[in-house]
């Protein structure tokens, strides 16, 4: 599907808390493709609020006719992250650390 989640642990102050990476962008068939991986270790009680803004902004910001696949292509990751808003959350709560970025090896 457009929508991965892989289940991990983040540590969130001294405590290690069930956490999902978010991937977007990966599809089957004649135009397969893998996931990218967009934002690493978003505690498990973030992820419902980023994926309704995620949703939100390529209700706001899609074409007539474009899918949700073509959408993700044509934004970058930065870009998807930032539809995800986890900045916002983090600002409305004090306890969340954001996960760090990491970025593919050259080539991938």
């Amino acid at each position: 599907g457009d929508i991965g989640l892989q289940g991990c642990l983040a540590k969130v102050g001294d405590q290690r808390v069930e956490a999902y990476d978010i991937c977007l962008g990966g599809r089957l068939g004649a135009n397969a493709k893998f996931t990218r991986a967009i934002e690493r270790k978003v505690p498990a009680t973030k992820v419902k609020y980023a994926l309704e803004n995620l949703l939100k902004a390529y209700q706001q910001t899609r074409t007539d006719d474009e899918d949700f696949s073509l959408w993700v292509d044509r934004h970058t990751d930065e870009e998807l992250g930032e539809a995800l808003g986890l900045h916002l959350l983090a600002e409305t709560d004090p306890d969340w650390t954001p996960p760090p970025v990491r970025h593919a090896p050259a080539g991938v």
